[in-house]
């Protein structure tokens, strides 16, 4: 979509695209403040390694994983949504 902009910018602050967000919708912050959580306790019990060797002959290693996480802020008050 905007693959030929170099960067976007707002009087000197630069804008990241977010392509999940939906249309018409701005959150604005600093970076710091925005924090991505996940739950490491049950995470380590949640993956697994198969060795595929006895399967398919191939020497190969396959590793499955279910992750949980969640993005959350820091200060809402300095965050600022417009839709």
């Amino acid at each position: 979509m905007f693959a030929d902009i170099k960067s976007l910018n707002f009087f000197g602050i630069e804008l990241i695209i977010a392509p999940g967000i939906g249309t018409k919708k701005i959150v604005a912050g600093e970076k710091s403040n925005f924090i991505m959580v996940t739950d490491l306790i049950s995470d380590m019990e949640d993956i697994n390694i198969l060795n595929l060797y006895g399967t398919t002959g191939q020497p190969v290693v396959r590793f499955v994983a279910r992750f949980k996480f969640a993005v959350s802020f820091a200060i809402g008050s300095e965050i600022v949504y417009l839709r």
